[in-house]
């Protein structure tokens, strides 16, 4: 008997997922909060809900751990990380990068690998001891060093006989053109690397207490696995890895190979398109954060919809997302005072208008932060326990104003406790999992204003989010269809899927919308809303069993994928070679080829090697690119421009998903 173990950690929950690999199906699962601040606390949880629900689970019986997160996506969306200095080689950057410092020095190289000048370690020299003082990790970006690395291999080097702290070299992580967005991309993998560093390291002590000694693997954003070591070294490849595991898990538990899947958590709704069992993929690098980069992930659409989205009023509407808070459930179970606090509000008639109900605490890992003496001093003033808008409002002699607050927010110094569609739930009593009474008090707050009780509000705040969630589905399924961006936001789009949604309006023309294909959708709260949503939409819903921990089922079964390209280029009546590697001369185009595949199937076995897969299934493509002058279209007649080849290993740790 064996088993495979899925593991996700998300924003608002971790989840676990054993998988048997007698009969690849699903033998338990857990699920736990998620607490950024103690990891280990909430892996631990996870495990523990699910070995509740396994008879005798023997640990030592699992063959293989697999990790997926969105821990790496929310700190890059959010701003968060250490300070990176970016050394930038042959070429500044035309635009800002996300950076503590950056600096230029010269070298760098031509489109053939050729440098184009020395190499200028002397001025490198100079500005070191300042630029060490300031940054806790480096990145590296030479221009063109997608065909000759020796340049940021050179200043590695210089950097790690003067210090200890984490390199990230460009060439590494991109064999693309595009000198920016690999500079971008390895700012943002050094800046996580201590994010990532304390989630694996974290999961790692968890299983060693337990006895686990499998291998791990964890989930890219591409919905393939690499093994820890390499996680560890170039994080920024698992932004988006939740939702990639999201989807392959959907299909899995399924048994469905075509539909619109939907992934719903604590804070956004993740909506991708599967074909037949493929994935579209951004094979161009994905945009997070607002930064273009060169990680390739499975292409799927993130909208700022989830069960804790923050609910807020602008002249009477009710607007949900895109920032997560607490909801106010879940904190007055830790904060029992909240619902004092919430009861005195009552005699307050602009409570609600200003927003007197919503709590702010302190995130208590801000005393390890390195923040300014003023920061401190207002945290200081928050202590451990939550404070409402009303008793900041109070202090305001003391304590900064809503935009400080704002900014604390997005610094991760504080956590904003608010209304959320999880609190609608509990307020209309179709959850009862915390506590039912904040989130009722809350809206009873709005009765003057709404001329609504609490739970009546809650039931038309509910209708509210769930139509939310029809029209964002509707808007991407228009967008695709008629290659139109942007279509929900336009005033014909709006009012086109507002026909399509309610057809209560008499109008002479009747408008109806039917996905042809099914929605798909897994999540912990998507009981709660899809039924009513795919309702409008006239769409056949589909929710696996387990649907609440498909993310970790599809970080057990996602396949090791690794695809190493290789450039050859004619160089002064030869061919150049252009690896991560090295640079290669040959003196015939068939030599060349070879060579580029010897070096392709190098960095394969190397790759695989770490993953404990010995015979990956290899497959070798060649890609020429020529010039035909007209007139002329035979190959002999044509003009040798370069050449690509392209050297992809896959295997699979369990089993082929899509075979079972």
């Amino acid at each position: 008997m064996g088993y495979v173990l899925g593991i996700d950690t998300g924003g608002t929950y971790t989840d676990a997922c054993l998988i048997s690999l007698e009969n690849k199906a699903v033998t338990g699962s857990g699920k736990a909060l998620t607490n950024k601040n103690k990891l280990i606390e909430s892996i631990e949880n996870a495990l523990s809900a699910l070995e509740s629900g396994v008879d005798k689970l023997n640990w030592k019986d699992i063959k293989q751990i697999s990790l997926s997160t969105t821990l790496a996506t929310n700190s890059i969306v959010e701003n968060t990380g250490c300070r990176v200095g970016l050394i930038t080689i042959g070429k500044k950057m035309d635009q800002a990068a996300p950076t503590a410092v950056t600096r230029h020095i010269e070298g760098g190289h031509n489109n053939s690998g050729e440098p184009l000048a020395e190499l200028d370690l002397a001025e490198l020299e100079k500005f070191w001891p300042d630029m060490d003082s300031k940054v806790d990790a480096f990145a590296v970006a030479g221009y063109m060093g997608i065909r000759n690395p020796a340049h940021e291999i050179s200043v590695q080097d210089f950097i790690r006989a003067r210090t200890d702290k984490p390199i990230v070299c460009a060439h590494r992580l991109s064999r693309d053109l595009g000198f920016q967005e690999r500079a971008v991309t390895a700012v943002l993998n050094a800046r996580i690397l201590p994010l990532i560093e304390d989630l694996l390291a974290s999961a790692q002590f968890v299983f060693e207490q337990r006895g686990l000694k499998a291998p791990i693997m964890v989930v890219k954003g591409d919905g393939t696995l690499f093994p820890m070591p390499l996680a560890r070294q170039y994080p920024v490849e698992t932004v988006l890895s939740g939702p990639a595991a999201s989807i392959i898990g959907a299909c899995y538990l399924s048994g469905v190979n075509e539909a619109t899947v939907i992934d719903m958590g604590g804070t956004t709704m993740d909506i991708a398109t599967v074909n037949r069992n493929l994935f579209a993929s951004r094979n161009d690098g994905v945009t997070i954060g607002g930064w273009k980069t060169k990680v390739k992930t499975i292409h799927s659409d993130s909208v700022g919809l989830g069960g804790d989205s923050h609910i807020t009023f602008t002249k009477g509407q009710a607007r949900f997302g895109p920032r997560r808070v607490m909801p106010l459930s879940l904190a007055a179970n830790y904060y029992p005072e909240i619902i004092e606090e919430l009861r005195l509000l009552a005699k307050y008639n602009t409570a609600a208008q200003k927003g007197l109900y919503e709590f702010i605490v302190a995130n208590p890992a801000y005393k390890l932060a390195n923040i300014d003496r003023e920061t401190v001093k207002h945290l200081d003033i928050l202590g451990q326990n939550p404070l409402s808008m009303r008793q900041i409002d109070d202090k305001r002699n003391s304590f900064p104003g809503a935009l400080t607050i704002i900014k604390l927010e997005e610094q991760g110094l504080v956590n904003r406790i608010s209304l959320t569609p999880t609190d609608l739930l509990h307020a209309l009593g179709r959850l009862s999992i915390w506590n039912n009474e904040a989130p009722t008090l809350a809206l009873n707050l709005f009765t003057a204003t709404s001329k609504m009780e609490g739970e009546e509000l809650a039931g038309h705040l509910y209708d509210q989010f769930v139509l939310r969630i029809a029209e964002e589905i509707l808007s991407r399924l228009l967008e695709k269809d008629l290659a139109v961006k942007g279509m929900g936001k336009a005033k014909v789009g709006t009012r086109l899927m507002s026909r399509l949604l309610d057809q209560s309006e008499a109008i002479e023309l009747e408008l109806t919308a039917k996905p042809k294909k099914p929605l798909l959708v897994v999540g912990a709260p998507v009981r709660a809303y899809f039924p009513e949503a795919a309702k409008l939409l006239n769409a056949e819903l589909i929710i696996p069993e387990h649907t609440g921990v498909a993310n970790a089922a599809g970080a057990s079964i996602a396949p090791i994928f690794k695809q190493v390209p290789v450039t050859i280029r004619p160089y002064l009546g030869s061919y150049s070679v252009h690896s991560a590697l090295k640079r290669v001369e040959y003196e015939t185009f068939e030599d060349a080829v070879d060579g580029a595949i010897e070096l392709a199937k190098i960095e394969i076995a190397d790759y695989f090697e770490k993953t404990g897969i010995n015979n990956p299934h290899i497959v070798v493509e060649t890609k020429e690119n020529r010039y035909f002058a007209e007139g002329r279209r035979g190959h002999e007649d044509s003009i040798f421009i370069d050449a690509k080849v392209i050297v992809q290993g896959i295997g699979y740790p369990v089993a082929n998903p899509f075979d079972l």
